[in-house]
């Protein structure tokens, strides 16, 4: 099944997606503040809260994951997007050392990061 992704920094909805990832047997979850949260006082507040900090989480514009299961890219998701970016990579190579866990990370400015297996 091939998914496109998503580009958080672009406002447009009928935007085609920057990247297409093909998936099988495979979950794959997004999460990120660019289409959910809130705006307070012209600013954008994020869906997701830092734990550390108690504050909106805008490290990263969005994190997408695939993995085994559902419940494990959803999770991995939500953690890398509360993450800077270098963070959060290093996180899911420590996470997961032989690579069945593939991430890609936009940062608030645009970039996107990525690793993980082929699949």
């Amino acid at each position: 099944m091939e998914i496109g992704i998503d580009d958080p920094t672009n406002t447009l909805d009928n935007s085609p997606p920057p990247l297409t990832i093909e998936l099988r047997d495979a979950a794959v979850a997004t999460s990120g503040s660019a289409r959910r949260g809130f705006p307070v006082g012209g600013e954008w507040i994020s869906h997701v809260l830092d734990p550390r900090t108690g504050y909106s989480a805008d490290a990263s514009a969005s994190a997408t994951v695939i993995a085994a299961n559902s419940a494990t890219a959803d999770v991995v998701a939500t953690i890398v997007n509360v993450m800077e970016p270098t963070e959060g990579l290093a996180f899911v190579y420590r996470l997961d050392a032989d690579g069945l866990i593939e991430c890609w990370i936009t940062g608030q400015d645009g970039t996107v990061r990525h690793t993980g297996a082929d699949r």
